[in-house]
């Protein structure tokens, strides 16, 4: 089972403005194409963007195998300026990231990669902590363009506890992934199962299911953190879906606390 964030998403010292041809990257699930032709500010980075991407996840020990296809999009707010350099907002927890740019070559993480005559980045993304004794990879394929110039946020988790106290924050950067894979070993056979990913700067819901479902929620900086791994009652569901906005609601309950709440994502039309 693959239980990793894929932090997937790049700055570029060039404006990603991805008109013409070459920067409809798609998969199954997502393609920039509906973002393509915006006018944005050519002298600066600062916005708002999106990155899709596909690729994999792979895990192997002695002769145990889980192996993940994955497909992924992303929100993200860039923030600065070429005189105090540029940040990216990442999914990973409430922080920012920097971006080194060295010619048409990006550097990012553990993302390659390289600008494209018409300002797209194309590159991969390789997480590869594997030993002597196992393989552990994720690999994905990144497309990314800027869409406006917008800083703002982009949405917002709230998150009522029950008891009356109500926690808002704001996001600034916002992943879905969805994989499908197969795992297992020579005794016990081979088990497929799907997954869901939902990731931002402020909480994350991840979702796992072959014979049964498995959904965690983690409210970062709120003291909230359920698993149904753990016995713990969570449950989500996706509201509403369009290229520029996104609804989640989720719930759930332990023995000490009870939560409602959703994720609500609003793209800038321009």
């Amino acid at each position: 089972m693959a239980f990793k964030a894929v932090l997937a998403s790049v700055l570029t010292s060039a404006v990603l403005v991805g008109c013409g041809g070459g920067a409809g990257s798609s998969n199954s699930e997502y393609s920039l194409s509906d973002y393509e032709g915006r006018d944005v500010n050519l002298d600066s980075y600062a916005g708002t963007w999106v990155a899709v991407g596909s690729g994999s996840y792979l895990y192997t020990y002695n002769d145990f195998k889980d192996d993940e296809s994955l497909v992924i999009k992303e929100y993200f707010v860039v923030t600065g300026s070429s005189e105090t350099g540029y940040k990216k907002s990442s999914c990973d927890g409430d922080f920012t990231e920097s971006v080194f740019v060295t010619g048409s070559a990006v550097r990012f993480g553990f993302f390659e990669g390289s600008i494209t005559e018409n300002g797209v980045i194309s590159g991969v993304y390789l997480d590869d902590s594997s030993s002597t004794d196992e393989v552990d990879k994720t690999e994905l394929n990144l497309t990314m363009i800027k869409i406006s110039d917008s800083v703002e946020r982009i949405g917002t988790v709230t998150a009522n506890k029950g008891n009356g106290d109500i926690t808002t924050r704001d996001i600034t950067c916002y992943q879905q992934m969805k994989g499908k894979g197969v795992y297992g070993d020579s005794e016990g056979g081979n088990t497929s199962y799907t997954s869901e990913y939902y990731y931002s700067n402020v909480a994350s819901i991840f979702s796992y299911t072959d014979a049964d479902k498995n959904i965690e929620l983690d409210f970062y900086d709120a003291g909230i953190y359920l698993d149904t791994f753990l016995g713990d009652d969570v449950s989500f569901n996706v509201v509403r879906r369009s290229n520029l906005s996104e609804e989640v609601g989720f719930s759930g309950s332990d023995e000490s606390i009870t939560v409602v709440g959703n994720i609500d994502i609003q793209l800038p039309a321009q």
